[in-house]
């Protein structure tokens, strides 16, 4: 009865202490992901070259090009739509920032918030940062470099992955505290 006992409190302890560090493996995951250590400049890549980004919101940019035509790029590709080129338009939508979508900042300077950005590629001509106001946030900053190329950084919203991330490693750390227990168990079993 004694051993069983004591194989239930090494059991317990060990699976305790896996979780633990599981837990705390997948909360730095979470906050390395959240601050951008993740995430890295994506050209918009075209033979244009561009003179001021017009609008932006979280999913898509308006930019007017050297040839006085304007275009945008949608990068969160739903049916129907072009996505990832750029598309020739008339005008912007009226309706392009409806669910709460904004522009916080556009200057020749990234704004540090919500989440700063790495160093960009090349000298900012300006820059914008499209925002949605939601329980996840999500954004990204679209930048004008000198050599009329337009890059995009999306922000990493983090809250849409922390239980995922945070659950799973938790879950993962359980599991290898149970095994480490039935190892050291078997080990100090006479």
């Amino acid at each position: 009865m004694k051993n069983y006992l004591l194989a239930i409190v090494y059991l317990g302890f060990f699976s305790i202490v896996g979780s633990v560090i599981g837990f705390s493996v997948g909360n730095n995951i979470h906050h390395r992901s959240s601050s951008g250590e993740f995430t890295s400049w994506k050209i918009l890549d075209s033979t244009l070259k561009f003179e001021h980004i017009i609008d932006a919101n979280t999913s898509m940019v308006w930019a007017q090009a050297a040839n006085g035509k304007k275009y945008s790029w949608e990068s969160n590709c739903q049916p129907q739509s072009k996505c990832n080129e750029w598309t020739e338009v008339d005008k912007i939508p009226d309706d392009n920032h409806k669910n709460g979508g904004f522009v916080i900042n556009k200057s020749n300077i990234c704004p540090t918030s919500p989440s700063p950005p790495k160093d960009v590629p090349e000298e900012t001509v300006e820059c914008a940062l499209g925002w949605t106001q939601s329980v996840n946030g999500a954004g990204g900053y679209y930048v004008l470099l000198s050599n009329g190329s337009v890059w995009y950084w999306k922000v990493p919203t983090g809250n849409d992955t922390i239980s995922a991330i945070v659950l799973i490693s938790t879950l993962i750390g359980f599991i290898i505290g149970v095994v480490a227990g039935i190892v050291f168990m078997k080990r100090v079993r006479p």
